[in-house]
């Protein structure tokens, strides 16, 4: 196609002009230090940041489909909240009533403030190890920037934004994608085809658990139920505490991945709607790069 001369330069400035406030208008990097260690509670992913005002940990959990804050947070930080928000299930086989309020009002210490959004709020019992911990909020990172990649670094304990250069340079030496081979998208979660003890199992991803547990009438579950010892491990979930047993010493893969860990055996069954054998946790990913994005449901990782 030819255009009348002088025009292409005008086009050329024209697109030159796009080009510098599209640059100009690109979102900053995020990045915020994880913290394992919060007084009180198992191993998992924290971050610090603010409710309003009121300072609080909050739980980076892939195991949630949106964010949620505790009540007890939210009246201290007086955020208004307002109708009837989902219901909630969780491993407990609890359901959970909640309210709504505005996203926008949780700031992550280093990343900054969370755009307008649906933020769930619940009662929570005021002895949980959660509560007494301060811990006030459970961050879906899946759902943080919406459009984004989103970087869950559990080697280095960092979650950052990055580019597609800088996803394939995190990932740059991995064989396969251990954990998504066989993933599906189920609900805001991601479920992950994995094998226990060589017996095959679907596994919710989960860095909100502290291990890896299988539901007791999963096949995977039968097959390790008469391994299993009583359990250390004080399990709670937003409902009410979570019974469990202990199966030492269990192989875990997942396409060219395997490592071993403990796992517990839990009474119940998974939430309708996204059936899977148990829950995949912190434990066995603590060696693990998620990344989620740019579109939803898309998920790529390195372990």
């Amino acid at each position: 196609m030819s255009f009348p001369r002088g025009l292409g330069v005008a086009l050329a400035v024209a697109a030159c002009a796009v080009t510098l406030q599209t640059e100009a208008a690109a979102p900053p990097p995020r990045r915020a230090a994880l913290r394992y260690d919060v007084a009180g509670v198992a191993p998992l992913p924290f971050v610090r940041g603010t409710v309003g005002r009121e300072a609080t940990w909050m739980l980076l959990d892939t195991g949630a489909a949106t964010h949620v804050a505790t009540a007890a947070i939210a009246r201290r930080a007086g955020l208004r909240v307002s109708g009837a928000g989902d219901d909630i299930d969780d491993h407990a086989e609890g359901t959970l009533s909640s309210t709504r309020a505005d996203l926008a009002q949780v700031s992550i210490e280093g990343w900054g403030k969370l755009p307008a959004g649906k933020l769930l709020v619940i009662e929570q019992d005021s002895a949980s190890l959660a509560t007494k911990a301060n811990v006030g909020v459970f961050l879906s990172p899946q759902r943080l920037e919406e459009g984004r990649i989103v970087i869950l670094d559990l080697r280095v304990a960092e979650m950052r934004t990055g580019d597609e250069l800088d996803v394939q340079r995190t990932l740059a030496t991995r064989a396969k994608d251990p954990l998504g081979q066989g993933v599906r998208s189920c609900s805001g979660v991601f479920v992950v085809a994995a094998r226990i003890d060589g017996q095959s199992a679907d596994l919710l991803l989960d860095t909100g658990a502290t291990r890896t547990a299988l539901y007791e009438t999963a096949p995977a579950g039968k097959l390790l139920a008469p391994r299993a010892t009583k359990s250390n491990l004080n399990g709670e979930s937003p409902s009410g505490k979570v019974a469990s047993r202990t199966v030492r010493g269990v192989r875990i893969e997942a396409a060219d991945w395997q490592t071993t860990s403990d796992v517990e055996l839990i009474g119940g069954a998974p939430p309708e709607g996204c059936a899977a054998d148990g829950v995949l946790g912190f434990s066995a990913l603590r060696s693990c790069v998620i990344v989620f994005g740019p579109r939803r449901g898309q998920l790529r990782t390195k372990c």
